[in-house]
């Protein structure tokens, strides 16, 4: 970040500039996701009985945002720029750049492997994915600009950069609203989790069935089970497929079900009715 300031002030390049806020937002944003996964690693209490997991959606989430603001300001100075595009030193411009993409290149190798594991690395992964892009970017326009003399290129090439930014962190903010609002996860289709547990012998129905992410890769899912009237040893076996189910084919591994005897839940539908 520093040796790209040092680059944009020794060549007037906004792309360079916009790069560096961008670097200087990673160091934030990369910082708080550390510490949101120092959070999450830390034991239950009484009063937080999910532990503290969700502090890695709220970093996912203030990664992205970090990112809607960083692209909104590259193309605010990208469009004045335009009409009133400033002198480029093409050559300076092209060293900081190549040193740029190095660096950011050497990041995304370190992050790649395991970009999968959480919400919060994949954010970061996306965060340094959008500096390369940004330095190649800046390397392509000084190439350009050294050929051509085409000054304008400079903003254009910033924009350019601005929304491969954007459009990442609208991800990332979608998928961490998603998960804070808990609403199903988009990997569980729940019209067929239903049918896979309608065919367990000894399920009769299901209702009250929601599922969620507590975080990445932690579902949860609690329900009413509608099974035959008969002794609690017979309804645990039931139970035990369910869970055996789930946890194979869907990963959920936090669940919660309520067994409800089938004639019980006639004979009640029987009184409200009358």
């Amino acid at each position: 970040m520093v040796m790209e300031i040092v680059g944009w002030r020794l060549s007037n390049s906004l792309a360079l500039l916009s790069d560096a806020g961008h670097v200087l937002t990673d160091v934030l944003t990369l910082a708080l996701g550390l510490l949101a996964i120092r959070f999450a690693e830390r034991a239950h209490t009484s009063s937080m009985t999910y532990g503290f997991h969700r502090a890695e959606i709220l970093a996912a989430l203030v990664n992205g945002v970090s990112l809607i603001v960083v692209s909104l300001y590259i193309f605010y100075e990208a469009f004045l720029r335009f009409f009133h595009p400033p002198e480029v030193q093409a050559p300076i411009l092209f060293v900081f750049a190549i040193l740029g993409l190095l660096a950011n290149i050497g990041t995304a190798k370190l992050l790649l492997s395991i970009r999968i594991r959480s919400l919060n690395l994949h954010a970061a992964f996306l965060h340094v994915i959008g500096d390369m892009l940004g330095s190649l970017g800046v390397v392509l326009g000084a190439m350009i600009l050294y050929f051509t003399g085409i000054t304008v290129i400079d903003p254009i090439i910033a924009a350019i950069i601005g929304c491969f930014i954007l459009k990442n962190a609208f991800d990332v903010t979608i998928q961490s609203a998603t998960v804070l609002l808990e609403a199903v996860p988009s990997e569980i289709d729940l019209q067929k989790l239903t049918q896979e547990l309608l065919t367990i012998q000894g399920v009769q129905g299901i209702h009250e069935l929601h599922v969620w992410c507590i975080t990445s890769g932690f579902y949860a899912l609690t329900g009413h089970v509608t099974i035959e009237d008969q002794k609690l040893s017979q309804a645990q076996i039931i139970l035990d497929r369910i869970n055996q189910l789930l946890r194979e084919k869907f990963s959920i591994i936090h669940v919660t079900l309520q067994p409800e005897a089938a004639q019980v839940i006639a004979i009640d539908r029987e009184k409200n009715t009358k």
